[in-house]
């Protein structure tokens, strides 16, 4: 960042000082000297600190995710556990395998979460059902 009578200079944008014009690239092309020479000091660009944020908040928040993803993806086959039990027909063995296996990634998604201490944890938790099983299939 460089500062010119207390005011910041953008590079690459052209600045007028004691009525003279310098061009858009004068800031780099010129030298120390040079710019120190017109009254230029060259300062370090302030830190932005980002704030951290309150993890049982984020922890909340990522268990009414997953909460969702498992209503979304039980939803498809709801119809078939009404008919098991209105009408006692049986609900498809790979249909209710898929169910458990949602139901089990739900429940250890949300395990997980509550045991998380950071936000680095929590990113590292499968947010949905489909990239749990990638992560199996690719390890």
């Amino acid at each position: 960042m460089f500062i010119l009578d207390n005011k910041q200079i953008q590079l690459d944008t052209a600045f007028d000082h004691n009525d003279i014009q310098y061009p858009a690239n004068w800031l780099r092309l010129a030298s120390v000297k040079e710019r120190e020479a017109i009254g230029i000091i060259e300062q370090p660009d302030p830190v932005v600190v980002v704030p951290k944020r309150d993890v049982s908040e984020l922890k909340k928040q990522a268990i009414e995710n997953v909460k969702q993803a498992a209503r979304n993806e039980l939803s498809r086959s709801d119809w078939m556990v009404i008919r098991k039990v209105e009408l006692n027909i049986e609900i498809p063995k790979h249909v209710a395998q898929e169910r458990s296996r949602i139901h089990a990634w739900a429940d250890s998604a949300e395990k997980q979460i509550t045991s998380a201490t950071s936000e680095e944890q929590l990113q590292a938790v499968s947010m949905s059902p489909q990239q749990a099983a990638q992560k199996v299939v690719t390890k």
